[in-house]
């Protein structure tokens, strides 16, 4: 059983041609699917529009891999209603996964926090009418990530990356795999991995097989490439993606 577990593709009724070609052969390559969390984006679009938009050409192969789908704080469970099942088995706000003697504890993340970085409706709304995520965020994030750059989410999020490790050394599991951040680690020593997101022709994630763990970086433009793979048990040392 190959278990695939991917967070923050924020999708919204805007269509990513590359992108969902990377996805429908990344989704199609596993037995088993965990989204963990903002999944779609409640900032850039509404639901209603996010299941009607292109998009829907994933639900199909998610459902045929009996997703889990945990919620974020950008895909909360009040934005949406009962047609998640149209692309997952199973709807939560964390998840234990048991692979073997392998223990995984997954969940978005910002439920961890101190601070649970929920924004309140009236803010989501103005965010999604204002073309905010269209206009700054998206172009940003893509013009600081193609020059390999996390500058700008270790500016927003890099205290939340922190405070998250140090949940992580408390809990009973093997690994705490969390989203939220968009900051992509792998830090076996402290039981942390961040799945980072995938976007912007750049992909983190963590496959479980056969009782192991490892976590994957890829590059799909102009090709899908593997950059690296690290077993998340073996490896004794830490090791932070660029």
């Amino acid at each position: 059983m190959r278990t695939l577990i991917i967070s923050d593709l924020h999708l919204s009724d805007r269509f990513d041609v590359n992108r969902a070609e990377y996805l429908i052969d990344l989704l199609a390559g596993a037995d088993h699917i965990i989204l963990n969390g903002d999944f779609w984006d409640n900032h850039a679009t509404t639901f209603e529009h996010f299941v009607h938009s292109p998009w829907k050409l994933l639900f199909p192969i998610l459902k045929s891999r009996k997703t889990i789908y945990l919620y974020g704080n950008h895909d909360r469970p009040q934005d949406s209603d009962d047609r998640v099942t149209l692309f997952s088995d199973v709807q939560a706000n964390h998840w234990q996964l048991r692979d073997g003697r392998l223990r995984l504890h997954i969940e978005h993340g910002h439920h961890i926090l101190a601070k649970h970085h929920d924004s309140p409706d009236w803010m989501v709304t103005l965010v999604r009418v204002s073309l905010y995520d269209v206009w700054f965020r998206q172009p940003l994030e893509h013009f600081l990530i193609k020059h390999r750059s996390e500058v700008l989410h270790r500016w927003h999020m890099g205290a939340n990356q922190s405070e998250m490790i140090n949940r992580a050394v408390t809990i009973n599991e093997d690994l705490l795999i969390t989203g939220h951040t968009h900051l992509p680690m792998s830090d076996p020593e402290h039981k942390y991995v961040n799945l980072g997101y995938i976007n912007h022709g750049m992909s983190y994630y963590v496959v479980v097989e056969n009782g192991q763990a490892f976590f994957v970086t890829e590059k799909y433009l102009p090709r899908r490439r593997l950059l690296s793979k690290v077993n998340l048990l073996d490896s004794k040392q830490g090791l932070e993606q660029p």
